[in-house]
């Protein structure tokens, strides 16, 4: 059972939720992305879990330095791809959060979105750290996000940081202002050269996040997007870390998987 909903209470009520995390081979072909995301999310739901969650940017990639072919491949929320995804949700009535490159009267962001089991947007956030683009794309066109909101479930309240975010002052200080239950981290994390380098992962890297989630102090999900090494070699890898930093469940990084997790919060009665 996770704890941090107070201190000593006479007795506890538990909220409870089963998560699903994915992570999948990325295409450059979108719809092939998407009929991926609808597989999974069908996986997922035939596992029992009430929450699938997808890495960032996870039908596009991050963004290249072409505004151009990046405002292409944006998408305006709400708009007709976050339409499909509304669907896929709805069809198997579970909730889904994703990563997704959004454009807002031209302007990018890095963004994520969390679908309600109905299909609608429960909440929208967007990337506050800058790492997600290159330092020679103009600032007025690639753009970050200052606020931090939150959407309750079954009693637990959820919300987002994206990557770097968790390395980023400002933004894990309005998380820790805003103390939700659970942070669902999307990532798009690669090593240099696209390496899948596993005996770094385990010797150092996932413990660097462990640590920074134990910073925080807010039980996090991690979502890491799987990518061909010739395309970026965002390396995969899923991992539940709880308030203390002590990683709850994981599975390897360099391959396609789906993790299902139990979340159980005591709270105060």
């Amino acid at each position: 059972m996770i704890k941090g909903r107070g201190a000593c209470p006479a007795f506890f009520l538990s909220s409870k939720m089963k998560v699903a995390l994915a992570s999948f081979m990325f295409s450059k072909n979108l719809d092939e992305n998407v009929e991926k995301v609808r597989t999974l999310t069908m996986e997922a739901a035939e596992k029992s879990a009430e929450m699938v969650c997808f890495p960032e940017c996870a039908l596009t990639g991050l963004p290249t330095e072409d505004y151009e072919v990046d405002r292409t491949l944006a998408t305006e929320i709400p708009g007709d791809l976050t339409d499909r995804l509304g669907a896929i949700a709805r069809k198997f009535r579970i909730y889904m959060a994703i990563g997704l490159l959004e454009r807002d009267d031209g302007r990018l962001y890095d963004t994520a979105v969390l679908f309600a089991r109905g299909g609608d947007i429960l909440l929208k956030y967007r990337r506050i750290s800058s790492g997600w683009h290159s330092r020679n794309v103009p600032v007025t066109l690639y753009c970050e996000g200052d606020s931090f909101e939150t959407a309750e479930i079954q009693g637990i309240r959820f919300g987002f940081l994206i990557c770097g975010d968790l390395f980023e002052p400002e933004a894990f200080r309005l998380a820790q202002e805003a103390r939700p239950d659970v942070l669902i981290v999307p990532l798009s994390r690669s090593f240099e050269h696209g390496e899948y380098d596993v005996e770094r992962w385990n010797r150092e890297e996932k413990w660097v996040y462990a640590k920074q989630v134990a910073k925080v102090g807010i039980t996090s999900l991690l979502i890491n997007a799987l990518e061909p090494k010739e395309l970026g070699g965002s390396f995969g890898g899923l991992m539940v870390i709880d308030s203390n930093g002590e990683i709850l469940a994981e599975t390897p990084i360099g391959r396609p998987n789906l993790l299902i997790y139990k979340l159980d919060f005591a709270e105060k009665g």
